[in-house]
């Protein structure tokens, strides 16, 4: 009947619009990160590209917002890294793919790596007579990495690690899955991430999200291990006081003061 022949059109093209999520597990993502960074040490892996596959499972970026960093986007202070543009396909500078700009986190070991990696950049630009150097990524020629290669030397390093076949895009899956499985929120997986709407970030990586067991309901039981500033185990101060103004809690200004005036009206009428 035609209309199944349609329903299984839908179904087909629904399969074909969902990614194949495939992260490393952690073993695997530790065999990499050991392997990546021996070849690395002994010189057999350009800087550029040892670097940029070391940072995307530990930030999380698409590999073309990866290609597009510039040594400013870094701020070591902050330890954050900027996002503002990706790389297309033809090697052209562009927005990001939601064409919004967003900061992510960077650990003490990502830092340091990037630290090392602009101390490399610039004498390399010095020792070939490059002008002050802009990308945090460069190739041989100074120019941004091409995805081609970097998924070269990406299957390098795992058949030297010999794990299986990944792509250079499970690495920013890695990094999603392996922190929402330890219970990292997901809305600030998701604003790493830079996912317009965490709803994005659930539909792809929810079953990396544990379940769990409690009952979280018993939390509101009568003399739990918690309680509310203010309650018979902690006495409210002046700052928690205010703090529950300000988040629209009981106060005498806006709840008891309308309801005693109604009252004295009602006795004196």
């Amino acid at each position: 009947m035609p209309w199944n022949r349609k329903e299984e059109k839908n179904k087909s093209t629904h399969a074909n619009t969902t990614p194949d999520i495939k992260p490393l597990l952690w073993d695997q993502i530790a065999i990499f990160n050991s392997t990546l960074a021996g070849l690395a040490a002994e010189g057999l892996l350009y800087p550029s590209y040892a670097a940029v596959l070391a940072m995307l499972p530990k930030t999380g970026l698409r590999p073309s917002e990866a290609y597009a960093l510039r040594i400013g986007d870094i701020d070591f202070q902050s330890r954050k890294v900027r996002v503002e543009r990706a790389l297309s396909l033809n090697g052209k500078i562009k927005g990001t793919k939601t064409e919004e700009t967003r900061d992510v986190d960077l650990n003490r070991e990502m830092l340091s790596m990037l630290d090392q990696q602009v101390t490399w950049v610039r004498t390399e630009a010095i020792a070939k007579g490059w002008p002050e150097p802009l990308l945090l990524f460069p190739n041989d020629l100074g120019l941004p990495l091409d995805d081609r290669n970097v998924r070269k030397v990406f299957q390098r390093v795992l058949i030297k690690a010999k794990l299986p076949t990944f792509r250079v895009y499970d690495l920013r899956h890695t990094y999603a899955s392996l922190l929402l499985s330890q219970g990292v929120p997901l809305l600030y997986v998701s604003q790493q991430l830079g996912h317009s709407k965490p709803t994005t970030t659930l539909k792809y990586y929810a079953h990396w999200i544990p379940k769990g067991g409690e009952n979280y309901v018993e939390m509101l039981s009568v003399g739990n291990s918690w309680h509310q500033a203010g309650t018979k185990e902690e006495p409210a101060t002046a700052e928690t006081s205010e703090t529950i103004e300000k988040s629209g809690g009981p106060c005498r200004d806006r709840t008891y003061g309308p309801l005693i005036k109604s009252q004295l009206l009602y006795q004196l009428s």
